[in-house]
């Protein structure tokens, strides 16, 4: 990547520029932003995977619906980096993600169930 990277500035700036790439990774935050959950490493070196925040506050709408879905016992079964569970988990909001009964399914995620994924066959 790092070369495409060099190779583009190059093209675009011309081979004579006086610019350069930095050596610097990205800060965790904006890593987390770009994925959607960022990597907790543990002293034995096991890596879990934790959801970024949910930025969005939630509808009245979407507070009752999850109301209702906790209530009629209603299970999301999702992994951490699954694109479809981000976009839900963001469309509900903080509040009514809260009323969400959700079942980690990916093996390093943060508080993954994978037994009970498996028994429900996902």
């Amino acid at each position: 990547i790092r070369a495409f990277v060099a190779g583009t500035l190059t093209a675009l700036l011309g081979a004579d520029s006086t610019h350069s790439l930095a050596n610097a990774a990205p800060p965790m935050a904006v890593i987390a932003e770009e994925l959607g959950y960022f990597p907790v490493t543990n002293k034995n070196g096991e890596t879990t995977y934790i959801p970024a925040r949910i930025k969005q506050k939630s509808t009245e709408q979407a507070i009752e619906l999850s109301n209702y879905l906790r209530a009629s016992g209603a299970v999301m079964y999702g992994a951490f980096w699954c694109p479809h569970c981000q976009r839900q988990r963001a469309m509900f909001g903080r509040e009514a993600w809260a009323n969400i009964n959700y079942v980690e399914c990916a093996k390093n995620g943060a508080g993954s169930d994978l037994k009970m994924c498996e028994k429900e066959g996902i």
